[in-house]
Parts: C-alpha cells; structure tokens; sequence
C-alpha cells in the first residue's frame, strides 16, 4: 500500500517575523490572511509568550480555531 500524502488545510503563526518571512510580507496583520502558503489558509496569532502581552488579542486564536472546528466537523460528516 502506498503512504498517504498529507497537506495541511491550516498553517499558523505565532510570530509576525515568521509570518512576515514565510508570506512576504512586510507586517501582516493578525487573523486570517488574504493569501495562502502553498494552498493552506494562513492565520497570523500573537504569540501566547508573556512577553509579548501588550499584542495579545483573542479573537485571532478563535478565528483559527473556528476553522478547525469547521474542517473537523465536515470530515465527520463526510465520513
């Protein structure tokens, strides 16, 4: 039997300079971003480090998380 390939519906960062290198951009903004990374949605999340509290914002994280509930619950369905 041959291995199953698998490609990743989501990838998400929880640092802008990772973000910035990986998509090419110069600061994306939190969230979900308009471009995909080799047909992944991207999400941008502040980094959940203590030091960088001053940037945290829930509502990024609930967005990546909706999707996966999402994607989740179509792949049960489908099942």
């Amino acid at each position: 039997m041959a291995p199953r390939l698998s490609v990743a519906a989501a990838v998400a960062f929880t640092s802008k300079h990772a973000a910035s290198w990986a998509l090419g951009a110069k600061s994306p903004p939190y969230g979900r971003q308009a471009e995909r990374l080799e047909g992944a949605v991207v999400f941008v999340l502040a980094s959940p480090s203590g030091r960088a509290r001053s940037f945290w914002t829930l509502e990024p994280w609930r967005a990546a998380a909706a999707f996966v509930a999402e994607r989740r619950l179509r792949r049960e369905r489908a099942a």
